[in-house]
C-alpha cells in the first residue's frame, strides 16, 4: 500500500519507492516466515501431516510478499491491464494444474499446497513489462525508508485487522476440530468470500486514483 501510494502520488518516485519498498518487504517476509514456522505445530492441531503442509507453505511467504510489492508498481501507475493479467494467469494456473492433477489421480494435499503457493509467483510474470518500463522513468528525489515505514505504520492496524477478521476462523478451526471439518469450512468460506473480489477491485482502483488526484464525488460513488 505504501509503494502504491508513493508511486501514484508522484510517478517519478517509482524506481526509488519500489526499490526501498522491496527491501522492507524482504525483512518483513523473512520475519513472517519464521513466525509461521514457529507456530506450525500449535496451529496443526497435533496433526503431523498438517504441520508439514504449514511448513511447506511458509517457504513461499517471502516470494509471495515480494510479488505483492511488485504488484504495487502497475497499481500506482494505473496500468490496470497488467494487474488484471496477473489475476488471470494466477487463476488459470490454479485451475489447470489442480484440475489436471485431479484427473490423473495425483491430487494430494502436498500437490495442492504447492500449486496454490506457486500460483502467485507464476502470476508475477505479468509484471515483466512494467518492471522493464520503470527503468525508463527518471529518478526523482530519493525516497527515504522512513517515508515508507511511516505510511505503513498508519495503515498497518487496519490491514492486519482485516486479515485477522478474514482468516482467524480458519486458523483456530484445526486446533479445535480436525482437518476434514476445516476442509468443508474453508470451501464454504471461499464461496462466501466471492463478494470480496468486487470489494477489493473497487478499493484498489479507488485508492490509487484518489492518491493521484482526490475527487470526493468519485470516492462517494466508489
Amino acid at each position: 500500500e505504501a509503494i502504491t501510494y508513493l508511486i501514484a502520488k508522484n510517478p517519478s518516485n517509482a524506481r526509488q519507492a519500489l526499490k526501498k519498498g522491496l527491501l522492507l518487504l524482504v525483512a518483513s517476509g523473512l520475519l513472517a516466515t519464521l513466525v509461521v514456522l514457529a507456530l506450525a505445530k500449535p496451529l496443526s492441531g497435533d496433526s503431523p501431516e498438517a504441520e508439514e503442509l504449514i511448513r511447506l507453505a511458509a517457504l513461499f511467504i517471502l516470494p509471495t510478499t515480494l510479488m505483492a510489492g511488485v504488484r504495487a508498481l502497475p497499481r500506482g501507475l494505473h496500468d490496470w491491464h497488467f494487474v488484471n493479467l496477473e489475476k488471470y494467469i494466477t487463476s488459470a494456473y490454479r485451475l489447470v494444474f489442480i484440475a489436471g492433477a485431479f484427473f490423473i489421480g495425483s491430487l494430494s494435499p502436498v500437490a495442492a499446497v504447492l500449486i496454490l503457493s506457486v500460483a502467485p509467483i507464476i502470476g508475477g510474470f505479468a509484471f515483466i513489462r512494467p518492471l522493464l518500463k520503470v527503468r525508463l522513468i527518471p529518478n526523482a528525489q530519493p525516497v527515504a525508508l522512513r517515508t515508507i515505514t511511516s505510511f505503513s505504520v498508519v495503515v498497518w492496524l487496519g490491514s492486519v485487522s482485516g486479515i485477522i477478521l478474514g482468516k482467524i476462523d480458519q486458523s483456530i478451526m484445526l486446533p479445535l476440530s480436525d482437518a476434514k471439518q476445516l476442509g468443508y469450512y474453508a470451501a464454504a468460506a471461499s464461496v462466501a468470500d466471492a463478494v470480496l473480489v468486487i470489494n477489493n477491485a473497487v478499493r484498489d482502483i479507488t485508492f490509487s486514483a484518489q492518491t493521484s488526484g482526490s475527487d470526493p464525488s468519485i470516492l462517494q460513488r466508489s
